[in-house]
């Protein structure tokens, strides 16, 4: 790590081995005075490669990432067929009613405003509740 301080001074140097290794391993990571390389190539390397190698080898990349996704979904595929339950079941109780979300007709209407409505579900709302609290009754302010 001298090294690198030297040239590149303490606080650069303590940032790029660390953004390295959030990436990847430690191990591959690797310091030298002026280039950090990982898994093999260094900075120096990829800006010293003409742009049909730096295609090719974002094409490595991509067809390597492509394999790794192929070997996880082919992995969670034989999971799944190996699962005692089918994937589509539903464990009892953890699926929604049918009446869930569902906009219900009002039942009761603000006469002074007619765009207030309520269902009857939950709180009342605070132009019922002070109707209710001057003496009115809640049939009065029924959807007929």
């Amino acid at each position: 790590m001298s090294l690198v301080q030297d040239v590149l001074g303490s606080e650069i140097a303590k940032r790029i081995f660390l953004e390295c290794t959030e990436i990847f391993d430690r191990q591959q990571c690797q310091r030298s005075a002026s280039t950090l390389y990982v898994k093999g190539y260094s900075m120096k390397k990829l800006r010293s490669m003409s742009f049909e190698e730096l295609l090719n080898t974002r094409a490595q990349i991509g067809a390597a990432i492509e394999l790794h996704m192929a070997r996880e979904r082919e992995a969670l595929i034989s999971m799944l067929k190996k699962s005692p339950s089918s994937a589509r079941e539903i464990p009892p109780g953890a699926e929604s009613h049918p009446l869930k979300g569902r906009k219900l007709a009002p039942k009761y209407r603000n006469p002074e405003d007619r765009s207030q409505v309520w269902a009857g579900r939950g709180n009342k709302p605070r132009w019922l509740a002070a109707a209710l609290k001057s003496g009115k009754k809640l049939e009065s302010f029924a959807v007929k």
